[in-house]
């Protein structure tokens, strides 16, 4: 729906313009379009944990899984079942044109005592490849428990919205052991 604008009238009390009803009709109509552009949901992983953690070896890309074992999904924008297909693993942005904040949460060890470190970002597939890359980095040396939260925000275009999105992690400098996974997504603009 565009805005709808309130008509005033050329004068004050010219019978031109929208009546009281009218006119508060109108304001509904644009505070329930504004309220259902925004929302969030959020994916947390039930499979990997400190005693089974998942594993990237030195040198390897893989995508960082997540079961949506606990999901809460109560805040999604109106008119949108999900953000993420846990069967897929892809983030599914609804529009072309939305803007998004992706927030991923874990904790890691690596197995260097110095210098450990990764890069995580979004995989949209096809030509575009891995998007949006942050490095992490492992400061409290090998085998320390480490909580990471790393915050996307993204647009999503033509190509993000048919592929979705996987969210990848390149061990660059040690094997990493990731756990307690969790995806927060939220819409924060609907595209007109």
């Amino acid at each position: 729906m565009a805005r709808q604008n309130i008509e005033i009238g050329t004068t004050a009390n010219d019978g031109t313009g929208d009546d009281l009803r009218t006119g508060g009709d109108k304001i509904n109509d644009n505070f329930i379009e504004l309220y259902s552009a925004t929302g969030w949901a959020s994916y947390k992983d039930t499979v990997y944990n400190s005693g089974s953690p998942f594993s990237v070896t030195e040198g390897n890309t893989e995508n960082l899984l997540n079961n949506a074992g606990t999901t809460i999904d109560t805040y999604l924008p109106i008119g949108v079942t999900s953000l993420y297909n846990e069967l897929t693993g892809h983030i599914t942005p609804e529009n072309i044109g939305d803007y998004y904040v992706l927030t991923v949460r874990f904790k890691a060890k690596n197995s260097e005592a110095t210098g450990g470190y990764a890069d995580i970002g979004l995989d949209l597939g096809g030509a575009i490849g891995l998007q949006f890359l942050e490095s992490i980095i492992f400061i409290k040396g090998a085998g320390v428990e480490q909580n990471f939260s790393i915050a996307f925000p993204f647009y999503s275009l033509d190509t993000f919205v048919l592929n979705g999105a996987r969210v990848k992690v390149n061990a660059i400098n040690g094997n990493l052991q990731i756990y307690d996974i969790e995806y927060q997504i939220a819409r924060t603009y609907k595209a007109l």
